[in-house]
């Protein structure tokens, strides 16, 4: 880290300039954003000349990703991946990537971005395991970065373009075909990286340039549905005290996300609110760790028919929380004929209403056993997320009545520890 940070050389003038266009930027993003870029531009040349901004070249592994990047929404594997697999088939740029766009910011001393990175990465096994040497928070390029990351551990991809035999990212091919996707991959971009210091005395620096850089690329865009649940989650444990949520500031958060999915807003807090799984939102975290290893690319699932699956009953005499979770994966995963422009229709709202009419019995029964066979999933020590998913799908196929004369039963000869059950279908 760089020693502390003076500002005993700026001018007053300069100075007065600076927190000039800090204070309107400040105005303008407050509950919604605005035209900031032109105070930021101001910002970022005095910045510069008084160094509190440096050029350095960083490989990708001491750069994590900044909590106040995308006002702290996780990153999407899908959407890492896919822009690092369509830059791969047209050749990787240093210019499209360049100290205009990539701005990090050195960690703090709790050291902050490290963290925060250490929890995206947990989303998926497409994102680089984080190194115990991040010293950085990138505010813009972090995709980019991260995919970077990515290709040096050869990770697990969904992308075909990508992958090796065994489905991990092939670096050794990537690198013989683009030797300046090879050069950056390992010795690093160019990035601005501005100082712990000065960002300590103007906190919202971070978060416009966020705003600011990410405009182009992903606030136009908007968050996809299975992101914005992810956002809501990650607003939700930030802004609770450990016992209650504020969910109309939650709402206000994620609002500042535009089209297509912000009138979904609603529907997605419901569900969370009431399946999310308690206070540590364990079971919507879980599902979207499945979902971001195995939803196919552009999948959708309607505001909508997730408000219809939040008002599946929620009883002492039926309580069924991780069968809807499972029914959540069913509609996400389901084949591409059951889809219409990537809609999910596989699950409709009448199949829901069957499974606590008709199916009742069926449903308490498959919510017992995916409770044991979580239990038994977890004490193993191995990762549960796939195994677990793909199997939670099938029980909730039966459940619903899309496999005829299916029947989920444990299997009485094995012993007490073991949850192996039979799927007849």
């Amino acid at each position: 880290m760089a020693a502390f940070y003076s500002f005993d050389n700026w001018s007053p003038a300069d100075v007065a300039t600076f927190e000039r266009h800090y204070n309107i930027a400040l105005g303008k993003t407050e509950g919604h954003d605005a035209k900031i870029v032109s105070d930021l531009d101001a910002m970022k040349t005095i910045m510069v000349k008084y160094k509190a901004a440096e050029l350095q070249v960083l490989p990708p592994h001491l750069v994590g990703v900044h909590p106040e990047n995308r006002d702290r929404k996780l990153m999407s594997a899908a959407e890492m991946t896919a822009k690092g697999g369509k830059i791969a088939l047209v050749g990787a740029s240093r210019d499209l990537c360049a100290p205009s766009r990539a701005w990090c910011v050195q960690d703090t001393n709790d050291r902050a971005c490290y963290q925060w990175t250490v929890k995206i990465a947990a989303s998926s096994s497409e994102f680089a395991e984080p190194s115990p040497s991040i010293g950085y928070g990138s505010v813009g390029c972090s995709h980019w970065n991260q995919w970077l990351a990515a290709v040096n551990q050869s990770r697990s991809t969904s992308c075909a373009t990508l992958k090796d035999k065994i489905g991990c990212i092939d670096r050794v091919r990537l690198s013989q075909e683009d030797s300046t996707l090879s050069s950056l991959a390992t010795d690093g971009m160019q990035w601005h990286v501005i100082k712990r210091d000065f960002v300590h005395k103007y906190p919202f620096i971070p978060r416009f340039f966020s705003r600011a850089l990410n405009a182009e690329h992903n606030i136009a865009i908007g968050e996809t549905w299975d992101q914005q649940l992810s956002s809501i989650c990650s607003s939700a444990m930030l802004l609770s005290d450990g016992s209650e949520v504020p969910w109309d500031q939650v709402k206000k958060q994620i609002a500042a996300s535009q089209a297509p999915c912000m009138h979904d807003i609603p529907a997605h807090i419901q569900f969370i609110r009431k399946y999310g799984g308690g206070s540590s939102l364990s079971l919507i975290h879980e599902s979207l760790a499945f979902l971001n290893l195995k939803m196919p690319s552009g999948r959708k699932v309607s505001g909508r028919w997730i408000g219809k699956l939040s008002a599946v009953p929620l009883t002492t005499d039926f309580a069924v929380p991780r069968l809807v979770h499972a029914i959540l994966k069913c509609q996400a995963c389901c084949q591409a004929m059951h889809c219409d422009d990537f809609l999910s229709r596989w699950i409709s709202e009448s199949d829901l209403k069957l499974m606590y009419g008709k199916n009742k019995d069926m449903a308490l029964q498959a919510e017992q056993i995916l409770g044991r066979l979580k239990k038994v999933m977890d004490e193993s020590n191995r990762s549960s997320t796939l195994a677990y998913g793909e199997l939670s799908i099938k029980i909730a196929e039966v459940v619903l009545g899309k496999v005829k004369d299916g029947s989920i039963t444990e299997r009485p000869d094995n012993p007490p520890h073991s949850a192996c059950m039979i799927l007849n279908l």
